[in-house]
């Protein structure tokens, strides 16, 4: 006659296998997927998910040794319960990712992006129904500070050049392809960090001089801490984003500039200026400057030209 679970750790190590073992079965169907362009950065993902599975369960295993203190079940069993949540929330981050939300042929091309501009991190892209374009690095640490990780885990973490990049991308863009380039963008703010930026100039010269207009506006005319601090955030942010809108239309040219308001129009942000962002307008101004650059070789001059040759071809009614 089969024991019964009368101790509420056998209960709750049961109720851990059973949620292992879903997950498990989770992890097959999405083995059994196709990813588009074959890349491999979902199969790198589901490795390390896997890992935490089998982490898990080696906690498991260990929680039933014999003479085993209780506390230690405890802890044990809690503790795989805990990577299986885990394991569930790195799932739900893949959403989208497979053949049945991205066209097979999409990704290559962005993925020749990262290739061609040195961005060695491991990657995988996702599509979503919002109009949102995002570039999430996942540190290392999320994985590495688990304790007695299974071979398995240490292999694919081995096996990932981190920190791990998740693209995602608007499912209504891929009927607007110039809005892709909108992922250029989102390379910049993965290359921002590998650049050694020497803001030096502004710190010395034009930081002092922003802080006396903004104190000379405020009643009383004072800048705090906290007020100063809130600005060299803001700058830091622009700064990153107006670096990122460079490097798009750098690699993109026209493309990024036409995209951007539109994209600015699906996320209805208005005005668009905030703490993280520089306002819409200001954006758009600085990336046409930049297309009129060079006079009549520019691109400016030559949308300008081909704009007039075809309202010289509408027939006047």
């Amino acid at each position: 006659m089969a024991a019964k679970l009368n101790e509420p750790i056998d209960r709750a190590r049961l109720t851990a296998a059973h949620s292992l073992e879903r997950l498990k079965q989770q992890i097959a169907g999405l083995r059994s997927q196709q990813f588009p362009g074959d890349h491999p950065g979902p199969i790198q993902w589901i490795n390390l998910v896997s890992g935490l599975l089998d982490t898990a369960e080696q906690y498991l295993n260990e929680s039933v040794a014999p003479r085993l203190a209780a506390g230690e079940q405890i802890r044990l069993v809690r503790d795989a319960a805990h990577l299986a949540t885990e394991a569930y929330h790195y799932l739900v981050l893949m959403r989208g990712a497979s053949t049945d939300d991205l066209s097979y042929s999409t990704i290559p091309p962005l993925q020749r992006w990262f290739l061609q501009l040195k961005v060695q991190n491991s990657t995988f892209f996702r599509a979503e129904l919002v109009a949102n374009y995002e570039l999430l690095p996942i540190p290392k640490a999320s994985f590495q500070n688990i304790r007695n990780p299974a071979p398995t885990l240490i292999k694919a973490m081995d096996a990932v050049e981190w920190p791990f990049l998740r693209v995602t991308v608007p499912a209504k863009a891929f009927a607007i392809v110039p809005h892709l380039s909108i992922v250029a963008h989102e390379i910049g703010h993965a290359l921002f960090s590998k650049i050694q930026w020497d803001i030096s100039d502004f710190n010395n010269n034009e930081f002092p001089h922003l802080l006396s207009r903004i104190a000379a506006r405020l009643t009383p005319p004072t800048m705090n801490t906290v007020a100063r601090q809130l600005l060299q955030k803001v700058f830091q942010n622009w700064l990153e984003e107006l670096s990122a809108d460079a490097f798009a239309v750098y690699l993109t040219g026209p493309a990024f500039f036409f995209a951007l308001p539109e994209f600015c129009q699906f996320l209805a942000v208005g005005y668009g200026m905030s703490e993280t962002h520089p306002a819409n307008d200001l954006r758009r101004s600085i990336l046409f400057s930049k297309l009129s650059e060079h006079g009549d070789n520019s691109y400016a001059f030559v949308f300008k030209k081909f704009s007039e040759q075809t309202l010289e071809r509408i027939p006047v009614m």
